[in-house]
């Protein structure tokens, strides 16, 4: 099979040639067009302040595109994205703009696209317009908050950040796609250390916007207290998740986080500063 001149979009050429034992040969070849569904999107993480101007991260972000209804499933897209400070003078949010989304099949119930940062991110979902002729539009800010993966922030949030605070956490977050290793560097420094928690106390017990159709809805609402087993459950080491527990119920919640503190020194318990409980 020949497709001639290597083009991904627009005419193109399909030219089959079959051979059989004796020699005897055909060609069979057909035109078509091919046409690429993309999205031009312009992406923006409102919280963060990048390091430096002209700096950049890469982030996994996971892209949803569906209708309004639950009618059809929605199209998932892994894609890793790179956030630039635009003008260069240190913006405080970074964007990624003009950044084009392909592999989106052309439907016309496809109306809606959400973003969500796969490790750290809650999701936020809006319109997809159609401009032209297989080529959608769309503007999303999404926030930081969540890095559990439930599209919620609540005490496990807390408590992953908590057992981290201090450290450099394993991993830079969302560099790869696929990775499994929790991190609360929601700050991007480097570090799990108040600045994070920064993140965690705006967005506490918020859901991100649900995935288009209504697919992959939280099926519980955010917690103020979960059993140290599920603490230990999403990544917390179950001596840490034991610490947190102080006064032995078999619970954690978010005050015993703020007034927790992994080693004994005063530096790192002066850090949890309670907001209310």
């Amino acid at each position: 099979m020949f497709m001639d001149d290597g083009k991904s979009c627009g005419p193109a050429l399909i030219r089959v040639t079959a051979t059989d034992k004796a020699g005897n040969q055909t060609t069979v070849q057909r035109n078509f067009v091919v046409n690429v569904t993309h999205a031009t999107l312009d992406i923006e993480m409102p919280q963060l302040q990048l390091a430096a101007p002209g700096a950049q991260i890469t982030r996994w972000v996971q892209f949803t595109v569906g209708g309004t209804g639950g009618a059809r499933s929605p199209v998932r897209l892994d894609r890793l994205v790179t956030f630039t400070d635009p003008d260069g003078v240190g913006d405080i949010h970074p964007r990624a703009l003009g950044y084009e989304l392909t592999g989106i099949p052309f439907d016309g119930t496809l109306t809606k696209i959400s973003a969500k940062d796969a490790v750290l991110g809650l999701r936020k979902s809006g319109d997809m317009n159609l401009v032209g002729i297989h080529h959608y539009q769309g503007v999303l800010a999404y926030r930081l908050g969540d890095c559990t993966g439930d599209n919620m922030c609540d005490v496990e949030d807390y408590g992953v950040l908590a057992s981290q605070f201090g450290t450099h956490p394993a991993g830079a977050p969302d560099t790869t796609i696929g990775q499994t290793t929790r991190n609360a560097d929601f700050s991007a420094n480097s570090l799990a250390d108040t600045a994070d928690f920064s993140f965690i106390e705006t967005q506490y017990l918020t859901v991100g916007d649900p995935e288009p159709g209504g697919y992959n809805d939280p099926t519980v609402p955010p917690r103020k207290r979960v059993r140290v087993k599920e603490m230990i459950h999403v990544g917390v080491p179950e001596n840490i998740a034991l610490a947190f527990d102080r006064n032995g119920d078999g619970w954690i919640t978010r005050k015993k986080l703020i007034l927790g503190y992994i080693n004994t020194s005063e530096g790192v318990r002066s850090a949890f500063v309670p907001r209310s409980f």
